[in-house]
């Protein structure tokens, strides 16, 4: 801006206000420095949002607007609770916009975050002796505090391979952590390989607290002892809120048959050769008659049988 005026007319002191006024027009507070600074302003989040983190949903924009944006042309995000001081979330380019991607996995549930633009630049404050001296500045800028919660299931290790003795009423135990869903989920098994849903054990079990267990009945699951499979926990109420356990699979190992089951207490039976039946006998109705020198190593047993 450009002021002229005459001496002849204005005295000393009119001209010195002059100048004072016009260069308070220029301002915002109504001073004026000579020596320029960035400035950071932050517009959103500002403080007492709510945020809900999903799978579909799990990031927060933060944008601001900086004074003298030449100055800082790179700025760094941060956050931090009242149980942690600032971490640096990254450093962008100075957009004036951020989306902040929240990790379920590192950050928990809190009503005191907060998050912080800001930025380093270095200005100068005069000459000493035609040299220019510099400094190092900061500017920044803080919101309020606002709340995170974090919705998610997270089903906990189960094994890999699992053996049962063949007992159908046996139990799996699946547990799982249920962090601010529904009171209900759905409970179901997939087939690794196909994605295939191959039986759903429950449409809507009730979540116990944050710590749950979910007992699969081995009767179940006796028809895919061949496949891999993962156990699949879904909210009733959102179905982008899930969680599968590792792959496994499932062995039904039948217990070895005590030796008095198989010996009858009838030592009489049929059997059937080349069509032709024969009554037979067992000679040694008691296995442990059998002399131990005579038994086979691999623990099978040998038993006589003899034609009536």
């Amino acid at each position: 801006m450009f002021v002229s005026c005459s001496i002849g007319i204005f005295q000393t002191r009119l001209i010195k206000k002059l100048f004072d006024t016009s260069i308070s027009e220029l301002s915002n507070d109504g001073t004026y420095n000579f020596n320029p600074y960035p400035e950071i302003f932050l517009h959103y989040p500002m403080g007492d949002e709510k945020f809900f983190m999903t799978p579909e949903s799990s990031s927060i924009e933060i944008a601001w607007k900086t004074e003298l944006p030449s100055y800082v042309p790179y700025v760094t995000i941060a956050y931090a609770t009242s149980e942690n001081s600032y971490t640096d979330i990254e450093t962008v380019d100075n957009s004036g916009y951020y989306l902040w991607l929240l990790d379920s996995n590192k950050l928990k549930d809190s009503n005191t975050y907060r998050v912080k633009v800001y930025a380093n630049y270095t200005i100068r404050t005069g000459t000493t002796t035609g040299a220019i001296i510099e400094k190092q500045a900061t500017t920044d800028a803080e919101s309020n505090e606002f709340s995170v919660v974090f919705r998610y299931l997270r089903v906990l290790p189960i094994g890999t391979g699992l053996e049962f003795d063949g007992g159908t009423e046996e139990e799996l135990s699946v547990p799982f952590i249920a962090n601010q869903t529904s009171d209900f989920v759905k409970i179901e098994v997939y087939d690794v390989a196909t994605q295939q849903l191959m039986k759903t054990l429950n449409e809507k079990y009730y979540v116990q607290g944050s710590t749950n267990s979910y007992s699969v009945k081995m009767k179940d699951l006796q028809f895919f002892e061949d496949v891999t499979l993962r156990v699949r926990i879904t909210d009733t109420s959102d179905e982008s809120i899930y969680s599968e356990s590792d792959p496994f699979r499932v062995l039904f190992v039948q217990p070895p048959v005590a030796s008095e089951d198989i010996i009858s207490s009838d030592p009489y039976f049929n059997s059937t050769v080349d069509g032709a039946t024969s009554n037979m006998m067992l000679t040694s109705p008691n296995p442990s008659e059998i002399p131990t020198t005579e038994q086979p190593s691999d623990g099978s047993m040998q038993i006589e049988i003899t034609p009536v």
